[in-house]
Formats: C-alpha cells, sequence, structure tokens
C-alpha cells in the first residue's frame, strides 16, 4: 500500500470504528480530536500520525487530556477557553498506552499485509477502556491520581500545573510543599551543556557556568502572586 492509501485506511478507522464511540458519548468531533464538556472539567482525546510515516507503514499514537476550565484561564492569562479544546490545551494530559498497555508509549501500526483486522479488533478493546476512563472521570476531584504524578503534567507548567490543581481541590498544604520545592530548587545555580567537542577522538561536554535561570525564577513567583501564596 502507498502512504495515501495507507492514510485512506487509518481515516476510514477513525469514521468507523472511532469516531461513533465518541458520539455516543456525547463528544464533539474535529478531525481525529474529540472533547466534551461535563459540569466540573473538559475530557480531550486525539489520534496522532507519526511524523515517520513511509511506504508500507503507518504509526498512530492516542493522546488523552483533561482541563479544568478556572486553572485554564488563570494559567495562560486568558479571559476565554478554546472554542475547540484539544490535548495540546490540557493540563493533565498522557498517552492511551498509559490505560491500555500497561504505561508504555504504545503506536498503532496500519502494515501492508494482512493485520489490519487484529489492528481493528486491539482498537476496539481499548476504545472500552477509554470509554470506562471518562465515564468515571468527570470531575477534578476524580483526577487527583492523575495529576499527582509529575509525568502526566503538561511539559510546559510541570509542578506549577500540579501546585495549581492542588490548590483548586482545596489541598493547600500538598500545594504549597510542591510549590516551595521548585522554587528552593530554582533558586540553585546550576549548569548547562552548551555544546560538544571533539578532544583526542572523545566527545566532551562544555558545560556553562552555574547560573540561576531567572525566567523560570520569575515565572514561579508569578504563579504564587496570582494564587496568594507566600513562597519561602
Amino acid at each position: 500500500m502507498t502512504n495515501k492509501e495507507l492514510n485512506i485506511e487509518y481515516n476510514l478507522i477513525i469514521k468507523n470504528i472511532v469516531a461513533p464511540i465518541f458520539k455516543r458519548l456525547g463528544f464533539k468531533k474535529s478531525g481525529t480530536n474529540f472533547y466534551r464538556k461535563t459540569d466540573d472539567i473538559i475530557q480531550v482525546f486525539n489520534f496522532q500520525k507519526s511524523s515517520m510515516n513511509f511506504e508500507n507503514s503507518f504509526s498512530f499514537v492516542g493522546n488523552i487530556g483533561f482541563i479544568e476550565p478556572e486553572t485554564y484561564l488563570k494559567l495562560w492569562k486568558t479571559d476565554s477557553l478554546p472554542k475547540f479544546p484539544k490535548c495540546t490545551d490540557a493540563l493533565i494530559e498522557f498517552r492511551l498506552g498509559t490505560i491500555t498497555h500497561d504505561g508504555l508509549d504504545y503506536w498503532y501500526k496500519i502494515q501492508n499485509d494482512n493485520r489490519s483486522a487484529a489492528l481493528i479488533i486491539q482498537l476496539q478493546k481499548d476504545l472500552i477502556l477509554i470509554e470506562n476512563l471518562f465515564e468515571n472521570h468527570k470531575t477534578l476531584l476524580s483526577l487527583e491520581k492523575f495529576f499527582s504524578d509529575r509525568t502526566k503534567i503538561s511539559g510546559f507548567y510541570g509542578e506549577l500545573g500540579q501546585f495549581a490543581l492542588f490548590k483548586k481541590i482545596g489541598k493547600d498544604k500538598v500545594a504549597k510543599q510542591i510549590i516551595n520545592k521548585v522554587y528552593k530548587k530554582a533558586k540553585k545555580p546550576k549548569s548547562w551543556t552548551n555544546f560538544s567537542t571533539l578532544t583526542n577522538g572523545v566527545w566532551e561536554n562544555q558545560k556553562s557556568k552555574p547560573e540561576v535561570n531567572q525566567s523560570w525564577v520569575a515565572r514561579i513567583e508569578e504563579i504564587a502572586i496570582l494564587y496568594n501564596e507566600e513562597l519561602k
């Protein structure tokens, strides 16, 4: 199969296998992106194609996300939510393989052979797990086990995202511990690898002089002020 034919197969899988499940659950759709509002949060999901797809092999991966509206407006410094929320807007985000394949970064593959039937069976099984996840996590409080895990928070905010979400559910003590820990760490000078040089056949990393990342410190202080949190 050509890459074009594999793309067509992929689009058919989204249309015939994936989209009907999300439509039944009340999700809105745009391409391979889906979202649904609950009384408390916004749930988002998408399938993402690999940038390395070539002839005879086509891979895609599932992404899951959750958006707490008030926290989004505060951290993103905006007055309105996205018209069509996506996984890239989510503060809590992780791969589908987290719940379907024991935490692995699992990629589905469409190949030029007779294995598409097995792929569809696997996908149908995984969609049941996705449905259960979204049906059982409609409130921010129900998501605490996810945002307690730093790896499931948007890389841009990291621990600051955790801080904001714990503040939102009223766990001020935990939130205070998180932001003060990251603030203390941020104020310590740190070296960065600028470049590598080849010396006598051996690559050596050249590091910068230890210094404090002042922009990161300022970002932490800004978030603390936003939430009326005193830093120590």
